[in-house]
């Protein structure tokens, strides 16, 4: 891992809290995403409701995406993945509508070829951090085009919302965190990451005790293959 950056620190909280040890690493930021969409030529998601973002202090219309199957470019997927003024359960849609656009860039990234793939170095250059050369991450951009949809797995822990907010890092109403489900995420983790013979349990995930209200936000998991089968939200026949 890189000294200096925190993703050392990431590394390390992450195999000593959830016991997942982690060989290698790639970050990519909002504009190197957009730059990569740019590249592809668009990436098609289908938007699940109409989205429209407003200036809280004029009122201003800034942004907007009207429900249904869009064929969107860098900045509509930034403006697609950063939304939450209408979403009634906050960042856990946000997340579910990532998930739909990761689906979207997968299924673009099948259809990619050599000299599309080749498109993204200088991006690949510029902006993403990583500690896997950029010949080998050329490589392996290919050898994911090639993979069934059925072997990537995408998923989200369980986690329960609180009425105790945190008030770190100079925020004046504070924040209403979530807080992991430790008993379900043991259960996450063992079946679908952990060896059979070392199983973790709840006591082991070394994540912060925090007062929880209310039932929890079951784990997510599903592959590739599944989101594309469903449109994971669109209508039976969009895809």
């Amino acid at each position: 891992m890189d000294a200096g950056n925190g993703l050392g620190a990431v590394k390390r909280y992450t195999e000593q809290n959830f016991g997942l040890p982690i060989d290698d690493y790639i970050t990519i930021d909002l504009e190197a995403l957009r730059d990569m969409v740019d590249a592809f030529d668009g990436v098609a998601v289908y938007v699940p409701q109409d989205m429209r973002d407003y200036n809280p202090k004029s009122g201003a219309l800034e942004g907007e995406l009207l429900q249904g199957r869009h064929k969107l470019m860098g900045r509509e997927c930034e403006f697609f993945l950063r939304y939450r003024q209408g979403l009634i359960r906050g960042d856990l849609d946000r997340l579910v509508m990532r998930r739909q656009f990761y689906a979207g860039l997968f299924r673009r990234l099948k259809t990619a070829s050599v000299g599309d793939i080749i498109k993204l170095l200088p991006v690949a250059e510029y902006y993403i951090r990583t500690d896997i050369s950029l010949p080998d991450l050329m490589n392996i951009a290919i050898e994911v085009s090639r993979m069934d949809s059925s072997g990537i797995s995408v998923g989200r822990v369980p986690v329960y919302g609180t009425d105790e907010r945190y008030y770190d890092g100079g925020l004046k109403d504070g924040a209403l965190p979530v807080v992991l489900d430790k008993e379900e995420t043991a259960v996450l983790l063992n079946e679908y990451f952990r060896p059979a013979d070392q199983p973790l349990t709840a006591s082991d995930l070394g994540t912060p005790h925090w007062p929880t209200s209310g039932g929890a936000a079951d784990a997510e998991m599903s592959t590739m293959g599944d989101v594309e089968n469903t449109g994971d939200g669109a209508p039976p026949d969009f895809w």
